[in-house]
């Protein structure tokens, strides 16, 4: 509605992480885990979740040993959108407090609103949208996520 009454353009591109819940790394959630300042028995929660995490599959009727998961949060768990958005914290502060890009209202950033795996960056300005997908890409690329 701003950049409406503003008469300017908004550039938006959509992001989707392929197969994000499958391939989140785990030391990467810790590490980012730890950063929100998660301590105690809390964070030896987590650590012994993610370092012990073993699935065993079921094909025709038998079971497989147990697989240690390196990576990966459980596909419909009600835990796995808030682990994957602590993941992607980080890309989400670079964007507003670090570089201070992407769209506002009033005083409100709202340059990345993100739902789970879905990532949308929204500016006024093209060459910061590039800027923008530059930054996601960047991060992606240390984080192991691919998009889609």
């Amino acid at each position: 509605m701003e950049a409406k009454k503003r008469k300017s353009s908004l550039y938006i591109a959509l992001m989707d992480a392929r197969k994000a819940f499958d391939i989140l790394w785990h030391l990467g959630l810790l590490r980012e885990m730890h950063k929100t300042g998660l301590e105690g028995n809390n964070w030896l929660f987590f650590e012994n979740w993610y370092t012990e995490l073993t699935s065993k599959v079921k094909w025709k009727g038998e079971l497989s040993h147990q697989i240690i998961e390196q990576q990966g949060v459980r596909q419909g768990g009600i835990w796995s959108p808030s682990a994957y958005k602590i993941f992607v914290n980080s890309l989400l502060t670079t964007f507003e407090e670090e570089n201070q890009i992407g769209a506002t209202i009033g005083s409100i950033y709202c340059g990345i609103p993100t739902v789970a795996d879905d990532v949308t960056l929204i500016t006024t300005d093209p060459y910061e949208l590039q800027t923008m997908l530059d930054i996601q890409s960047s991060f992606c690329k240390q984080e192991q996520i691919r998009n889609k």
